[in-house]
């Protein structure tokens, strides 16, 4: 009984290869599997291969090409719609010089209404022309009272006279209180009018500069055109590949592990035989 030899170790890089083509027919498999015809009432997707070559590696390998065809019906209305976007496109185009006109045009400040100034102005502004209004009457008011008082042979100085002065003035007065609280709501509502004349000018002045650059963005963000979306799918999965380098070595270890066991069994068997002459060489 002799001792076994090791057994030879695997062909790993055999192995390798091996696996790395299962593995290619797996992935080959799974794209043939995601690669389906679909039918739908909007259309059909297709797909078909060809042959081509990797620049990178000079290996032959399968193309793919993605097909889809839409009903007649849609592929009409795709088509309109695409004209009517290009119509749009060169309509915006003719309307660049017209932009860019208007926006050149510096905001004309100069010849807007008045700002208002401030309420206390206003409020003078407004007393002022209320009494200039009222003053031809209050003249007239004076020469008639003069000429009454002169009828009747009052003269001035005199206590008549004065008291009817006094009263005239005191009305003039009372008028003149009156006059200016008429003028707080005047004035106030003369800023508010001056405010809002000068606020819709700058709108409308604004407005008209914008309204060009405004046009052309309707025309440039109208309805876009857009295919039909083809429903999903679930893609297939893959499976992997074989571990034929894994399953090699796991053989391998095995061999091994049985040649040392036969081989300790061999080398405790002989241990034992030579033990037994040392006893009987000892009695002889």
């Amino acid at each position: 009984m002799g001792k076994s030899d090791p057994p030879p170790a695997p062909d790993y890089a055999g192995a390798a290869v091996a696996e790395g083509q299962a593995g290619k027919e797996n992935l080959a498999q799974q794209t043939w599997a995601n690669r389906p015809t679909q039918n739908t009432p909007w259309g059909s997707t297709s797909w078909s291969t060809g042959k081509s070559v990797d620049p990178a590696t000079g290996i032959p390998v399968t193309t793919w090409e993605q097909n889809q065809t839409l009903d007649p019906k849609i592929q009409g209305a795709l088509e309109n719609q695409m004209n009517v976007q290009e119509g749009r496109t060169n309509l915006a185009q003719g309307q660049i010089e017209r932009v860019g006109a208007d926006l050149n045009a510096p905001f004309d400040w100069n010849n807007l209404p008045a700002r208002p100034g401030s309420m206390e102005e206003a409020q003078q502004q407004a007393y002022g022309r209320i009494q200039d209004f009222q003053k031809p009457e209050r003249e007239q008011a004076t020469g008639e009272l003069d000429q009454q008082l002169a009828n009747q042979g009052i003269t001035p100085g005199t206590p008549a006279y004065e008291t009817a002065k006094r009263r005239m003035a005191d009305a003039n007065a009372r008028a003149d209180v009156q006059n200016l609280n008429a003028s707080f709501g005047e004035g106030r509502a003369q800023g508010e009018f001056q405010g809002k004349t000068r606020a819709q000018a700058i709108a409308e002045q604004a407005q008209r500069r914008g309204m060009s650059i405004n046009e052309l963005n309707a025309l440039m963000s109208g309805q876009q055109v857009s295919t039909p979306q083809m429903p999903g799918f679930t893609n297939s999965g893959t499976s992997a590949a074989p571990d034929l380098t894994g399953a090699a070595n796991a053989q391998y270890g095995s061999a091994l592990d049985a040649t040392n066991a036969n081989n300790a069994q061999v080398g405790q068997t002989w241990g034992t035989v030579g033990s037994i002459a040392a006893m009987a060489a000892m009695y002889y």
